[in-house]
């Protein structure tokens, strides 16, 4: 058996059978849709003024918003007159890989 070189990652995983580098998914080779949703699109195409759900390659799932180049996690808060309103907090979506309309 010869071996061959490669320079994208690959692998063999014993519950999730042979993976390596899938283009459809921004490089994240998902081997079941069952961690994410059906109608979930790439981030190339993620809109960058209104609050959406972002996806992480480990199923994840956070309410973001683009701000200042990367995408920041938003939270309920309530204000000292007793308003609860959603906004930005201040932790970030580190790795999204695709998102769903909120």
């Amino acid at each position: 058996m010869a071996i061959r070189y490669s320079n994208r990652p690959m692998g063999y995983s014993p519950d999730a059978g042979r993976y390596g580098y899938s283009q459809q998914t921004g490089g994240y080779n998902v081997q079941s849709g069952a961690r994410f949703p059906a109608n979930m699109q790439p981030m190339d195409r993620c809109p960058e003024n209104r609050w959406v759900k972002l996806y992480e390659p480990d199923g994840k799932c956070y309410y973001g918003i683009s701000h200042k180049g990367g995408y920041q996690q938003g939270s309920w808060f309530t204000d000292g007159g007793g308003v609860k309103r959603f906004q930005m907090n201040s932790f970030r979506v580190n790795n999204p890989i695709g998102w769903v309309s909120s």
